[in-house]
């Protein structure tokens, strides 16, 4: 990935297919409007329902089922979308960022504590359409930078994480 070819040429949704967490129906009402098609890694109650949706609406999309590793399955002009309305620790957001590929997410609390840059964080369907529109031809600007990946994924390391447990249990002991 992160080649010379800097457009966006297809939408990817990884993770649970849940309608009110995760939100993956946001990516077809956005591949419609951005006329791109879309690949969905992951299962859930929601896969039945997305199928349909999609050929409603005439979008072209790839359900693969759960896979194991699923970054093996981007290409160059993929751009992840993570739509949640809330997350727990916004795992696939560490690994999208320490594989360097681009992405936007939900303008949530739970997305804002990784202080992403702002181009980054859409607050609904047409704010991510309008952002991919934005950036077609800058897919690889929506790549979080290499100081902030660190920064980010330092602070998620397991000495921290570990330390931060330790913290909490501490004031229960």
């Amino acid at each position: 990935l992160n080649g010379h070819d800097s457009q966006i040429r297809r939408l990817v949704f990884i993770g649970r297919l849940a309608r009110v967490q995760k939100r993956p129906d946001w990516i077809l009402d956005i591949a419609k409007i951005a006329q791109l098609p879309t690949k969905f890694i992951g299962s859930g109650a929601e896969l039945d329902s997305l199928k349909i949706k999609a050929g409603v609406l005439g979008v072209d999309a790839e359900f693969t089922g759960h896979i194991l590793d699923p970054w093996k399955e981007l290409r160059e002009g993929d751009l992840l979308i993570v739509p949640s309305s809330f997350e727990g620790d916004g795992l696939v957001i560490l690994e999208a960022i320490s594989n360097k590929i681009p992405l936007l997410v939900s303008d949530i609390s739970d997305f804002r504590r990784f202080h992403l840059k702002e181009e980054i964080y859409c607050n609904n369907v047409e704010d991510f359409a309008n952002r991919i529109s934005l950036y077609s031809n800058r897919i690889n600007d929506l790549i979080v930078p290499i100081d902030d990946a660190v920064r980010i994924l330092d602070s998620r390391g397991i000495e921290k994480v570990l330390e931060r447990w330790n913290s909490l249990v501490a004031k229960f002991v």
